[in-house]
């Protein structure tokens, strides 16, 4: 029995020691030292985090990964207006420990202690409230805190007149601009403006997108809502519209009452930026018709089923004359003029005058040097014939009118 005693008392030893450095473990990785006692009322998810420290793997528990992941965001998630749902990460926080815990697919949250806490449909200002009611009940002689530490990642339908509808995956701080970024925009039926939101209840509403666009209004532009649909409308022909062209693209517009020139445009462009011109033409469905410049635009009213075309402020350089290749040239602030007519080429190695006439673009002409000149957004060049080219292009043309004179001189003889 002595013997036996002697040999087991190693054991003791080593146990005891392996008992302490457990305890000393769990309390360095912030466990709560009260489900140590109450082994049965373990959270399955605190012991799956530890395994991962425990036996040296290099993963670490979801609450390490989202303290050092950079959160990215425009500003504050409104408590009052943010909808909790499957994929919100909240960091709880009770007798000195702090965990992270995710909404699951079914809308809840497992806590040791507590049980299951439905989350899923309220206001964060709400689930915060809960989660907090709950630990203090849990927790009485403890601090008890809940925030959400990181937005869901969901999917959202969009739909409609859009470049790219489809399924998008979205982090639940983005808003309504956010994914019709990604759904590459309007498509050219879009109705523009107005877009509908409906969520997964069936609750639609209307959201004005312009007032955000043109207004800065933010109410405009919404979060969106998890597994909702984004519903882009087509245009309706059978109210007033107006016809939209610039360059090789035409549009109809949607046209509202009393709608002024700059909104249409501004439509035509996806609430962008008002496009680069020099006028707009607008022709009306009676046949009147109208010249604006820039500083015209705001006062001008198109009624229905008027064209509007917005003609593009001309920066190029027209060379025309005795080149092989007239027409426009890209205006470049570094080119003088023997650039432009090189680039032309010449008909004939002949020597072009020192001196040439230029149309700038107001309608003056006036007389510019080859080689040092410099031209201006919209002049026109026009490249003369010297005595040479007009001999050889000339000569063949008054030898056919003598043939002819001398044939019918002939003939009436």
């Amino acid at each position: 029995m002595y013997l036996y005693r002697l040999k087991m008392k190693p054991f003791r030893c080593f146990a005891s020691a392996s008992i302490i450095a457990m305890i000393t473990t769990t309390g360095a990785m912030a466990l709560d030292l009260g489900d140590l006692r109450n082994s049965s009322k373990m959270d399955i998810s605190d012991l799956a985090g530890l395994r991962g420290n425990m036996d040296g793997s290099e993963d670490s528990p979801p609450h390490l990964q989202s303290d050092i992941t950079p959160y990215t965001g425009d500003f504050v998630l409104p408590d009052s207006t943010y909808i909790i749902g499957p994929g919100d990460q909240f960091q709880i926080f009770f007798e000195s420990v702090s965990m992270e815990r995710q909404v699951n697919p079914e809308g809840n949250i497992l806590l040791n202690r507590i049980g299951v806490v439905p989350l899923e449909g309220l206001t964060l200002k709400e689930a915060k409230r809960l989660l907090t009611e709950k630990l203090r009940t849990a927790h009485k002689k403890s601090e008890c805190f809940a925030n959400l530490s990181r937005p869901k990642l969901m999917r959202v339908f969009v739909t409609g007149a859009v470049q790219q509808p489809g399924i998008y995956q979205v982090p639940g701080n983005h808003r309504l601009t956010d994914l019709l970024t990604q759904a590459r925009g309007f498509s050219n039926l879009a109705q523009r403006g107005k877009v509908r939101i409906i969520t997964r209840k069936g609750d639609s509403t209307e959201v004005d997108l312009r007032k955000f666009m043109i207004e800065g209004d933010l109410n405009s532009n919404p979060y969106l809502p998890q597994g909702g649909t984004v519903h882009v409308p087509y245009m309706n022909y059978t109210k007033p519209y107006v016809m939209v062209r610039r360059d090789t693209l035409t549009m109809p517009i949607e046209l509202e009452e009393n709608e002024p020139l700059p909104n249409i445009m501004l439509k035509f462009t996806g609430f962008t930026a008002l496009p680069i011109f020099a006028f707009v033409h607008v022709k009306e469905a009676d046949g009147k018709e109208a010249m604006l410049d820039p500083t015209q635009i705001a006062d001008y009213r198109p009624r229905s089923l008027a064209q509007v075309e917005i003609l593009p402020q001309k920066r190029d350089i027209y060379v025309a004359g005795a080149v092989l290749r007239p027409g426009f040239q890209p205006y470049r602030s570094n080119f003088k003029l023997i650039q432009y007519i090189s680039d032309a080429g010449l008909i004939t190695s002949s020597k072009i005058p020192s001196k040439i006439e230029v149309t700038r673009s107001n309608g003056i002409r006036e007389s510019v040097s080859v080689k040092e000149g410099v031209l201006l957004p919209g002049d026109m060049v026009y490249v003369d014939q010297n005595a040479e080219q007009r001999f050889i292009i000339y000569t063949p043309i008054l030898l056919s009118l003598a043939t002819l004179a001398l044939s019918i001189v002939t003939i009436m003889k």
